[in-house]
């Protein structure tokens, strides 16, 4: 081989050896982009994702609440319907009926 054929190869080389560092420079590129989109993606999803969780559990807490609620309600209506005829006994009328 002469030294003009070497240098030819050496540059053919050398050229094709810089277009696949581009190539692959630009596609690395590409791929960190798209990590980023996704990876902003997910952290949306993510603290979507925490809200939600925290809503459930005050949702846990309220059902509590209404339960207790009810209960409360359900001695009150008891304690009413109990007391009914000695509240009346002591109104000013002594409960009798007007008329």
């Amino acid at each position: 081989m002469t030294e003009g054929a070497i240098y030819t190869v050496w540059v053919i080389s050398l050229v094709i050896a810089i277009v696949v560092l581009v190539v692959v420079w630009a596609l690395l590129r590409a791929v960190n982009t798209v990590a980023a989109e996704i990876e902003a993606g997910v952290a949306t999803i993510w603290a979507v994702g925490q809200r939600i969780a925290n809503n459930t559990v005050q949702l846990g807490a309220l059902e509590y609440t209404n339960a207790l609620a009810a209960d409360i309600r359900r001695e009150v209506l008891g304690l009413v319907a109990a007391l009914a005829p000695r509240a009346a006994a002591l109104r000013p009328d002594g409960g009798r009926p007007a008329g």
